[in-house]
Parts: C-alpha cells; structure tokens; sequence
C-alpha cells in the first residue's frame, strides 16, 4: 500500500456527478475514537444499570453450585454475611407479585458451572443455549424484584437484596482490558482505512477491526455480569458478537484476495459476503442443533479459506520482498491470534480435548497483534518488524507444540505431569528446533549467506591481482554480485559515506572508493528477501576490509616502485656505463653490433623500470633496424606497414615481452622458413577490447598441419599469455606457401599479469 498522506490533505470523490468533499484523515479518525468512546460509555451504562449483590462468581473445578471468589466491602453480600470461599447452591425467589408474568417460576433455581460462562456461545447445543437465556431472564427478574435467598453448600440460608445499580469501579479488570483491546482494533483498522480509503484492501482490512471490535465490545458486556444480565439485551449482544465474527472473516478473506496483489477482476469481495450472511442467518433462527454446525465449522472453514489465500498470496510474491514482508506480518498478526482461538479455545470445545485457554485472554491476543499488522500494511520501519514477526511466529509455534505435546502424553498415555512436560520440551527441542533452523535459512532469515574460509583469502588474492583501478572495480563489482545475488547493481550518483538501506531494505547504497563508485544493491537473493541491519553492519565491514587490503597493495606497489627506481639507477650507473664502454672498445664490427644490441635491450629494461608505460613506437624504431639488418644478412627482403594508431604507450613489461617474441618469430623465420620476403603488419584493432596486433608473413616452405611445440614456439606464446594475449600460427592467405604469425594482446582493460615459465 501507499505511504501516508498528510493529514492536511483533503481527498475529493464524484458521487452522481457531484463533487464531494470527503473528510481528511485526522477527522475520520477523531470520529471513529468518537463512536468507539460512545460504544464505551453505553456499554458500561448498561452493566451500570444491572442489580449487584456485590460478589464475583467462580466455577467449580468439580461440584455443584458456584464459588464466592470475592466479597466487595460495603456491598449486599457483605451486609449479609457472605464471604469468600461460600459455595451457592441454588437461588430461591422471593413471593411474586401479581404485577409479575405468571409464567416466572416461584421456587429453586439451582446453580451450575456454565451459569457463568463467559460466552453462551460456547456451549455445545442450541437447546442448552435457548436454556441457558431462559434461566438468565429468571434471574434477572428474581434480583430486579426484591430479595432473594441463597442456599449455600454449609447448610445456610442467607437472604440478600441486590443492589439496583453496579458501581463502575465493582466492573472486573478483564472489562477495562476488552475495552482497550476493542479500541485498539478500530483504530488500527481506521488508521489504514482513514488514509487509504480508495483501495480495496484497505477497505475489507478495516472491516477485520469493526469485526473484531464488535466481537470484544458485545463480549466485554457479557463476560463482565455478576450472574445475570437483561435477557433481551444479553440474546442481542450475542448475535452481534457473531455477526462481529462474520464480519471479521469477511474482512480477512477479503483483504487476502486484494493484497498485496489483486489475484483476479472478479468481483470477490461483494461475492464472498454471500456466504457469512449465509452463516449469520443459520445462527441468528438457530436451524441446526449443534452450535459446532451453526457458528465453529464455518467459522473453521473461514479460518482454513483466508490461510489458503495467504500462502497462495506468498507463492504468487516469491520475487517481490516487500509483499512478502507483508504477507509474514498477516501470518504472525492474523494466523497466531486467530488460530491460538481457534486450537486453544474453539477446538477443545469441538472435539471435548483438556487444553483450553482463559476466553477473555483469547479474545485479547486478536486487537493487540492486529496493530502490528496496521503498522506493516502502513510500512513503519516494515522490515525489521518483519524480521521480528518471524521470531515470534516460530516461538508461538515452539511453544504451541509444547502444550500441545504435553496435553497428549498426560491424557493419552496418562503420565504424570512433570514427566510429560519433560518429554514434551525433549521432543520439541530434538525435532523443532532443527527444523525451525532449516526454515529460517529456507526464507532467507540469514543476512548474507558466506563462507569465509573461502571469502576472505580469494579477497586478498583478487585484490592483490588486480594491475589497474578498473580491475579493482570489477573485482569489487563481482563481490558483490556474489555475496548478495541481486537482481541489479547499478552506480548510484552522489556521496554515500557508508551502507544504508532504502525502501525498507528493498534497496542498500554502498560507498565507493578510489578506484570504484558507489554502488546500489536491488532485491537481494534475485528479490527473495529485504535486507536489514545485519546486511548493512556486513557490506559496512566488508567495504572497510576491501578498502584496507587496496591500501596495502598501493603501499606495496610504492614500495616496489622505489626499490626498481634504485635499481634502475644502479643498472644505468654502473653496468649500462661500463657495457657503452665496452661497445667503444670491441675489436671488430660484429662484436660492436652485438653488444650494442645488448646495450638497447638492457636500456629498454632500465627505462621499463624507471617508468610505468613506453613509448611502443620509439622502441619499434630500434627493433625494426635491427630486425631489416638481420633479415638482410640472412637474404630476405622485409616489407613493413605500421599503422598510425600502434602509437601507443605500453607498460614496459608488455614491451620486453612482444620484443622477445617478435625477434623469437623472426630467428625462426630465418632459420626454418627458407623463405625470400618476410613482411610486418602493425596495427590496432577496435572492438569490444582494442587489440594491439603485430602480424609477420612469409612465403617459405609453409608449416606443418599442426605446429610443434618447439622451445621457441613455447616461449612465444608463453609470453603472449603473459599479457593476457594470444599466439596463432596458420597459413598465410591466398598463397601457396607461406606461414602468418599473429601476436595479439588487448590494450584495455589491462588483464592481471601472470610469470611466465
């Protein structure tokens, strides 16, 4: 759903053609807090204006009658010798009047357990239900009309007048607590709707409040009687509080087809309010005989529809995190309140199993976590609390598991209990916890998923590889890539001083460095999962230990810079001085020759030394000399074409080795080609990767169908490898002889340099 909107904003609809003003935000909800507070205040003058003999009435664990729990001071009970601890048999009424209907009976009404039950609701058949309000209009009428005698298990008989009116403050804390609950429903469901009225999500989510708010409100009045309440407004709450449950299924069903995406255009939301009118009819003319029939196997059903329609909603959003963060906040919000009704209230009731749960705490759990549910569907801060919805859905289900377990080994097998919760935590520590690992790994719980023994020496390995900052990019890039798996990274414009997370971790921004931009990672794990604070303290890390290891191969590379610059200078000090004296003092022209050849080379290797990159042209002038005069002596005629773009600056180590390989290519030439012409292309060719190409032709005797891997031939192409480059022979074209000799090595971006053997 949208962000929120001001609450200064003023939505508009047309309505028969007409503009209408709707009311903004702030004023839906003032008046939605007007009618809950309205809904207090009535409810609370209702049970004001019932009689009070000023006691709280308790069930017995095993007997007849009910137990006096407590006295309230200054109350009729207390004026008439009543204390805590009193079990009351039955009730005798007073003598009638002739004013009263004739049909009241005028003797004993004897007292049972259920007389107190906190919804009549939870009772087996409809007949034990027409009972149940036709002993309540009894004793309803029996206090209104004067005096009455209790009949209590000692033998005693104590007559006590009650009280027309209950004071306010007399109203147990479970009343104040269902109030509470009931408004924090309506609101929560008012805050989505206030501001996000014209969706259809929106609208069916707030019919989950009303109904859940109307199951609490006509519960608090119920639940809240001393012993007997006005029958006809006590059979009134009660259907209501079931249409508050039809209601409350609607919603929830209804919701699940509209959100987080519409699963079709039909119509399902009017459609579906088909079926819980349906069961609210069934109820309201109590046609079958079972209440299981008339309200708990529908509602079931409902329960069973809208957790279908979740888990549909989740498979259909696998690839969209933030509808799957939402889609967690239904099941925790919705699926642990309800089904905690449902397994630990409803279904003890249905199939008569020990396990059941305090009915006015059950009806608590469903407003308190329907405000988480709000705050994610509005998207406040969505995934940590998605992260924490999971934690406690699969505590909810550890700790379900345990009852559950522990009810089954005392009832079946009839162990005792400390030994049965014994086994029960054995069991669900063996097999839950296990499981409840895998299912957090399964959705994606773990930030990032690494082997370090594997990431961090390849770290350190990669980086220290890398020859240029465009490396250092990739290699950061590829990271990256790796560890998260996104379905994007792009670089993002801007300063980024460390990881942060945007749309609710939907997005996380990554600083750059010197030789790499900033970056923003999209849907991680191909748009499984969001990504939290433990994603952001690990990029954080991660980038702080990629930056260390390039500053330590830059301080490295300094190092070595300075130690080939010494070097150098000791080369051109001492043995480049004495090999030039040398060539001044050699006895013949061929000696001079060969070591002034030795001089080019060794100055080739001191300037290589001294700076990074060559000029490959000007070293080109004195190979080519060199090469023309050894060609000449051997009786080849060498042709040359070189190509204004070869002049190029090249690292001198890229130099060294295509001067070797070149004059490696033409010794063999010379030796093996019994050629008459050999002829040189230079050149470079742009592509996907600019290419530096050195091309040598000859029209000899021709090679062999496959080439042998001579000592020459293997250093050639060893030291193209070096370069990231390639050797390849073949046969000269459109000629009948003849060898061609490619050299090839790309020029950007500069591969990773590897020793040649």
């Amino acid at each position: 759903m949208d962000k929120l909107v001001k609450h200064s904003v003023k939505h508009r609809i047309r309505f028969s053609g007409h503009t209408n003003t709707v009311l903004a935000p702030m004023n839906i909800l003032a008046a939605i807090a007007i009618v809950a507070i309205a809904a207090m205040i009535v409810i609370t003058s209702l049970l004001h204006r019932s009689p009070w003999l000023g006691v709280e009435f308790v069930p017995p664990d095993d007997g007849p009658g009910l137990i006096i729990a407590k006295v309230f001071a200054d109350s009729p009970a207390a004026h008439s010798g009543l204390s805590p601890g009193d079990i009351v048999l039955a009730v005798h009424t007073a003598p009638l009047q002739r004013s009263q209907p004739a049909a009241l009976p005028n003797d004993t009404i004897t007292l049972q357990a259920h007389d107190v039950i906190d919804d009549p609701a939870l009772l087996n058949r409809y007949d034990e239900y027409r009972r149940f309000f036709t002993k309540q209009a009894v004793l309803f009428q029996a206090f209104k009309s004067g005096p009455v005698t209790l009949q209590l298990l000692d033998g005693r008989h104590i007559q006590v007048t009650a009280l027309t009116k209950r004071p306010v403050l007399a109203l147990p804390w479970s009343y104040w607590y269902q109030l509470i609950c009931a408004m924090i429903a309506l609101l929560t469901a008012a805050l989505v709707v206030a501001f996000q009225h014209r969706q259809a999500a929106a609208r069916y989510y707030a019919l989950t409040g009303l109904g859940i708010s109307t199951v609490i409100f006509t519960n608090s009045y119920f639940s809240s009687r001393e012993l007997a309440l006005h029958p006809e407004l006590f059979v009134a709450f009660s259907k209501i509080n079931w249409l508050g449950v039809c209601t409350l299924g609607w919603g929830m069903i209804g919701t699940l087809w509209y959100y987080p995406r519409r699963i079709s255009a039909l119509p399902f939301g009017p459609l579906l309010s088909i079926p819980f009118v349906l069961a609210f009819t069934v109820d309201f003319f109590e046609i079958p005989a079972s209440l299981d029939v008339g309200q708990r196997y529908p509602l079931y059903a409902g329960f069973i529809a809208a957790a279908s329609l979740a888990i549909y909603q989740w498979r259909r959003c696998r690839h969209d995190p933030l509808s799957r963060a939402a889609m967690r906040w239904f099941f925790i919000s919705w699926f642990s309140g309800t089904g905690a009704f449902i397994v630990l209230v409803l279904l003890p009731l249905t199939y008569d199993i020990g396990w059941q749960l305090d009915y006015t705490l059950a009806i608590g759990l469903l407003p308190v976590l329907q405000l988480g549910i709000a705050l994610g569907i509005m998207r406040y801060r969505l995934f940590d609390m998605d992260r924490l919805s999971m934690m406690i859905w699969l505590w909810f289900i550890g700790g379900l598991l345990v009852v559950i377990l522990d009810s089954i080994l005392v009832t079946l097998i009839n162990l005792t209990a400390p030994v049965a919760m014994s086994l029960a935590l054995l069991v669900v520590g063996w097999l839950y916890f296990p499981l409840r690992q895998l299912l957090w790994r399964r959705l994606g719980w773990n930030a990032v998923k690494v082997d370090f023994q594997q990431l961090f020496p390849k770290l350190i390995k990669s980086i220290l590889a890398a020859s240029n900052p465009q490396q250092v990019k990739t290699l950061w890039l590829e990271l990256l890539q790796e560890l998260y798996q996104p379905l994007s990274i792009k670089e993002t414009p801007g300063a980024v001083s460390q990881p942060e997370r945007i749309d609710h971790g939907l997005r996380m921004r990554i600083p750059g460095f010197d030789a790499a931009p900033a970056f923003e990672i999209y849907g991680a794990d191909r748009g499984t999962r969001l990504m939290g604070p433990d994603d952001e303290e690990f990029a954080a890390s991660l980038w702080q230990l990629f930056k260390e290891i390039q500053e330590f191969r830059a301080a490295f590379e300094q190092g070595v810079l300075t130690e080939r610059a010494r070097v150098a200078r000791d080369l051109h000090d001492d043995i480049a001085s004495d090999l030039l004296g040398l060539i001044y003092q050699a006895p013949d022209l061929d000696t001079r020759r060969q070591a002034q050849r030795v001089f080019d080379e060794l100055r080739v290797i001191i300037q290589g030394m001294e700076s990074s990159n060559l000029s490959f042209s000007e070293s080109l002038s004195n190979l080519r000399a060199e090469t023309e005069e050894r060609c000449r002596s051997a009786g080849i005629d060498s042709q040359w074409r070189v190509d204004d773009s070869a002049d190029i600056l090249l690292p001198s180590r890229s130099i060294v080795n295509l001067r070797r390989a070149f004059k490696e290519a033409i010794s063999n030439v010379i030796k093996h080609s019994q050629s008459s012409t050999v002829a040189v292309s230079i050149f470079c060719q742009e592509a996907d990767c600019p290419t530096l190409v050195m091309e040598i032709r000859d029209n000899g005797v021709g090679m062999e169908k496959e080439v042998k891997r001579t000592r020459g031939i293997a250093n050639i192409s060893e030291r193209l490898a070096e370069l990231g480059g390639t050797a390849r022979w073949c046969k000269t074209a459109h000629s009948d002889s003849g060898t061609t000799l490619q050299l090839r090595i790309p020029l950007s971006p500069q591969p990773p340099l590897r020793r040649a053997s």
